[in-house]
């Protein structure tokens, strides 16, 4: 039978879905045929009237299988679904997944069976990368939750720093590759603690734990090539649990430092303070990420899913891939050591956390205005630092804006010296507190809504960098705040103020 005598609608699905259409008698054979494929383009121009399906679709693991899947299934419940692999013209593997049908009864001469193939293969390999990212998603998840755990022990946790060791080391081993193989060992002030089987470890890794320049420790982790039931293999520590050592070994030297540090208070509160935060924004948001990425991967699995809605599907995974490197810059946020200077890009800073400042203010209906110097020279100072210096200036913006506004950020260059200026349309500040500002712990913001350490940390920053600040106000119209940093030896930090009444 030609294929003419089938309706032309079904020349316009087979367009729209990109597929084959077979009519298939009750012995199998092919009475009417039709490719809309470019993947199968070689069997457009075929003439397989009177052929077996399985001949001219021919399996590259030969036709038992359809064979099968006619008899036992096809003829028997009048539909069914089937994927096989054949060979396109130049014999690369193509899967087919097909959908039958039985139009008619059994006891009626003119039935017939009905089938559509689809080519698959992009689909196939979409879910393929969506497993890798699920894959991928989890093992960040175990990651985060083990700095989030390490991070409430070094804060909230009482007893002794035993103590504090012991379950700094057993909450590490959930988080590395082959936990059921792992040991770890972390050393500090002279106290050390080993899990058990360290000393049997075959692979290990080490990163030092360096306080204000001097090594007090180590943290180490290995694994044992000869556990049972797994065979001897060599292993090779990938870059995430190169990370996890690292993030593991600042925490401690963190701890350390701020004991050590007593008087500098408000800089360790704030750093803390910051990274309870990111690392409690990590566990709370990963287990709904990864929540919903296997629940798209798995919807996305359905055989006769629309393909607008794997699509949106697609969309769905990637939106939660890009919240998942937010929560990353804010880790790398909270992840604080002692400065570091070197050459700092200020454009460069305002670039990377630029994401991360249009988020926030999306959130509160703030628009941001940009005006950075393509020229502008680096200066001497710590990336890290300087990133603070800009998200704490950002923050107070947004929260002088509770009614929406714009944010503007800018760079220059003035002579030798070089400045960042953050400018909002919020509240403004009065001049009551006007030199109150810069105070640890001032805030005029309501319990729960800050820790009135933030300008401080900013003047603090921008002294140990020799620079200025420079703020201007206006109660009702908004606030500006310039940094001054110096393109020569640092000097001593100045702070003018400026305000004006309405």
């Amino acid at each position: 039978m030609p294929f003419d005598t089938l309706k032309s609608e079904s020349r316009l699905i087979l367009e729209t879905i990109q597929g084959i259409l077979v009519r298939l008698s009750m012995d199998g054979r092919i009475q009417a045929f039709c490719c809309m494929t470019e993947d199968c383009g070689h069997l457009a121009h075929v003439n397989p009237q009177g052929a077996f399906w399985q001949d001219l679709f021919e399996p590259l693991d030969g036709q038992p299988e359809c064979r099968v899947f006619f008899h036992n299934v096809l003829l028997i419940n009048g539909r069914g679904r089937h994927l096989n692999w054949i060979a396109d013209a130049v014999g690369k593997p193509i899967p087919l997944e097909w959908q039958f049908k039985q139009v008619g009864t059994s006891a009626d001469p003119n039935s017939f069976l009905l089938g559509i193939g689809r080519v698959i293969t992009r689909r196939m390999a979409n879910e393929e990368r969506m497993v890798a990212e699920h894959h991928r998603l989890v093992e960040d998840n175990k990651e985060m939750t083990c700095l989030y755990g390490i991070s409430q022990i070094i804060v909230e946790m009482g007893g002794t720093f035993d103590d504090k060791l012991t379950a700094i080391a057993q909450l590490m081993i959930p988080a590395l590759r082959y936990p059921e193989r792992a040991t770890v060992h972390v050393l500090l002030n002279n106290v050390s603690y080993k899990t058990p089987g360290f000393d049997q470890a075959d692979e290990r890794i080490a990163e030092k734990v360096v306080v204000l320049g001097e090594e007090r420790g180590r943290v180490e982790i290995g694994y044992r090539l000869q556990y049972p039931p797994a065979d001897p293999q060599k292993v090779d520590f990938n870059n995430k649990e190169r990370r996890l050592l690292k993030n593991v070994a600042r925490q401690l030297a963190f701890k350390l430092e701020k004991r050590e540090l007593q008087e500098q208070l408000k800089h360790a509160d704030r750093l803390v303070t910051i990274g309870q935060l990111a690392a409690g924004i990590a566990h709370e948001l990963n287990n709904p990420l990864a929540d919903i990425l296997g629940f798209a991967q798995l919807a996305s699995r359905r055989p006769d899913l629309p393909e607008e809605t794997y699509q949106d599907l697609v969309r769905i995974v990637k939106s939660a891939l890009y919240a998942r490197e937010v929560i990353k810059r804010i880790l790398l946020f909270s992840r604080q050591s002692r400065p570091r200077k070197s050459e700092a890009d200020l454009n460069a800073i305002v670039d990377e956390w630029l994401d991360f400042i249009r988020f926030r203010c999306a959130k509160s209906n703030i628009e941001v205005d940009l005006e950075l110097d393509p020229g502008l020279p680096p200066i001497v100072g710590d990336p890290a630092q300087l990133n603070q210096v800009l998200v704490n200036l950002v923050i107070n913006a947004i929260h002088a804006m509770n009614e929406g506004g714009r944010l503007t950020i800018e760079t220059g260059r003035d002579g030798d010296k070089v400045y960042l200026l953050v400018r909002d349309t919020g509240l403004g500040i009065n001049t009551e507190i006007m030199d109150k500002i810069f105070l640890p712990f001032f805030t005029t913001k309501d319990v729960d809504q800050g820790t009135g350490l933030g300008l401080s940390v900013v003047y603090g920053i921008v002294q140990e960098h020799g620079g200025q600040v420079m703020v201007r106000s206006k109660e009702g119209a908004g606030s500006t705040f310039q940094i001054v940093f110096p393109l020569t030896k640092p000097a001593t930090c100045a702070v003018e103020t400026e305000s004006k009444t309405k």
